[in-house]
């Protein structure tokens, strides 16, 4: 294992001057590759891949992940790229003389995310 992953094995292995291409799992363990062995059934969603060094193999367990912490600032930002791209608000402010209504409307939208982002609070 590397870095606590297995490391991949070669697909290409030497031996007596010939090279076999895709090699058996009996030549890779010979070359002291060891089989990586995976639970059955499908992957669980929002797991990550845990190798354990079990010896003769290496074991997969899958653990949840990590929860994200989302801050204030982070939800008003998401809220407001459900509609506006960071070029549309530039070019809002940019033409905020020339087309105040539309200023006006992307000022009421953001106040209206920040209230939303503090309902959605630490939930």
């Amino acid at each position: 294992m590397v870095d606590g992953r297995p490391e991949w094995a070669p697909s290409v292995v030497e031996k007596d001057g010939y090279i076999i291409a895709n090699p058996r799992a009996a030549r890779l363990r010979a070359a002291g590759y060891r089989e990586v062995v995976y639970p059955e059934g499908p992957v669980p969603e929002n797991t990550r891949a845990v190798y354990e060094d079990a010896g003769a193999c290496i074991r997969v367990r899958y653990e949840p992940l990590p929860a994200v912490v989302v801050g204030y600032e982070e939800r008003v930002e998401a809220l407001i790229r459900e509609r506006y791209t960071v070029s549309d608000e530039l070019a809002i402010l940019r033409q905020r003389d020339t087309r105040p209504a539309e200023l006006d409307v992307y000022n009421a939208f953001c106040e209206a995310c920040k209230r939303r982002a503090k309902e959605l609070g630490n939930g």
